[in-house]
């Protein structure tokens, strides 16, 4: 009776795969006329999965037309797979450049696979203002395309020495910082993007070194900070750019004395130094699309607190889904030091962003390396620290209330390592510091 039930089950087995063989075999033989016919109605139901499996099937057996090309690009477009559903919407467009509906397809497959130079070039091809003011996120007709105001506050630990126990200290503490920017943009018809950023940052430091005074020494530090970038969009999913950015910090410090009128303590202020430092940074990239992949190699050059530096490095973003709603950023640097030779540096960053609505979207980070001298995002921020950043990590969240307006919010961890000196020997001193950024961005 086993012996029965085994053989009968083994009989099923070879009768349905021997029948799915015939049907895959059936599904390879059959004609441009019947594909057609069963993709237009797996169209019609909306049946994705299967008019791509069958249009798949088709194409490695060399059956192709225009109409499977269209249908399969909006089966993975309905899928939101864009970068998959890009190539058969180009095919589209190459045959019948005049088409708007397969143009505007394309535009968007870019947009939401997060092309968004690939899809700029799609918008000023469209034959129509009217199409074009339709779909895009921006007006093409202004100077100014957009602009961005940001405002960061930074707090840090209490990690001053207490200098009351020991008289030969010297240490240098920051206070307080705020950070304040804002960005214009302009999307030139000729594909390029230039930006344009100008920052302020200014804070407070304590400096105790008996060198200078017997008290406490207050430092006021202004930091201005002018950005200018180019990208140029020089084929499809191919970018370079360029960047530029000059930094001038003044320094002031002043002796905090207490002084008595009458029974009043008041402190009085004596300026016993004044500064100013300048710093610069350019930048260059060359960045390349390949399906579900963005590859980008880059290189600064940088003389920051009387250090020339180069810092070349490797980013590469991966899309498993084909669409913003998941993907993954690495980044890895390689600093060498001019000034110092012995002073070379690799750091890693790492980011996990994802896409939660069309409204709201999530990205968490980190970082690790020495960080000391360091030119970042794109040329745009300079870290001329005090102290080394050992790390940081943190998430921020972007809210678009529409596609010309977002807001969002950044929160950051750093651990840092101050140094100070105590009996001439030096003595390193970990610390944090946590801030929060927020932001408006508005395209026009």
């Amino acid at each position: 009776m086993k012996h029965l039930k085994f053989n009968i089950i083994f009989l099923l087995l070879i009768i349905t795969s021997g029948w799915n063989s015939t049907r895959l075999l059936a599904q390879e033989n059959l004609s441009i006329i019947e594909i057609d016919k069963l993709t237009y109605d797996y169209f019609n139901q909306k049946k994705w999965d299967e008019l791509i499996d069958l249009g798949k099937q088709s194409l490695k057996n060399n059956i192709d037309f225009y109409y499977l090309q269209y249908r399969m690009g909006i089966a993975y477009y309905n899928k939101r797979n864009y970068r998959k559903a890009i190539p058969y919407f180009e095919n589209v467009v190459s045959i019948t450049p005049e088409d708007a509906i397969a143009k505007e397809y394309l535009y968007y497959s870019y947009l939401f696979g997060l092309q968004v130079e690939d899809a700029r070039n799609i918008l000023v091809s469209l034959n129509t203002a009217e199409h074009r003011e339709k779909i895009s996120f921006y007006n093409q007709e202004k100077t100014i395309n957009g602009v961005s105001l940001n405002y960061k506050n930074i707090l840090f630990d209490d990690y001053a020495i207490n200098n009351t126990v020991v008289d030969n200290l010297t240490q240098r503490t920051r206070n307080s910082l705020s950070y304040y920017s804002v960005n214009l943009f302009n999307y030139a018809a000729n594909s390029s993007i230039f930006d344009f950023n100008l920052s302020l940052l200014s804070g407070k430091n304590s400096i105790y070194d008996i060198a200078y005074s017997p008290e406490i020494i207050e430092e006021k530090m202004k930091q201005y900070q002018l950005y200018f970038s180019w990208n140029k969009h020089i084929g499809k999913g191919t970018n370079l750019k360029f960047g530029l950015t000059y930094m001038n910090e003044t320094l002031d410090w002043n002796e905090l004395q207490q002084t008595t009128t009458g029974n009043v303590n008041s402190p009085n202020q004596t300026l016993i130094y004044n500064g100013s430092f300048s710093n610069f940074a350019s930048y260059f990239s060359f960045s390349k699309t390949m399906k579900n992949v963005d590859f980008t190699l880059a290189n600064s050059f940088s003389r920051i607190n009387s250090n020339s530096l180069i810092q070349p490095s490797i980013s590469i973003s991966y899309f498993p889904l084909g669409n913003a709603s998941l993907y993954t950023k690495t980044d890895v640097f390689y600093q060498h030091n001019f000034t110092y030779q012995s002073n070379k540096n690799i750091v890693l960053k790492q980011s996990i962003n994802s896409t939660i609505s069309p409204n709201f979207g999530l990205n968490i980070f980190g970082l690790y390396g020495k960080i000391f001298n360091f030119v970042d995002d794109e040329g745009m921020t300079m870290y001329n620290n005090l102290d080394a950043l050992n790390y940081w990590y943190g998430a921020s969240a972007n809210y678009y209330f529409s596609n010309k307006v977002q807001f969002y919010v950044i929160l950051k961890n750093e651990g840092l390592i101050n140094q100070y000196t105590r009996d001439e020997i030096i003595i390193d001193n970990p610390y944090n510091s946590r801030s929060i950024l927020m932001g408006m961005q508005f395209n026009f």
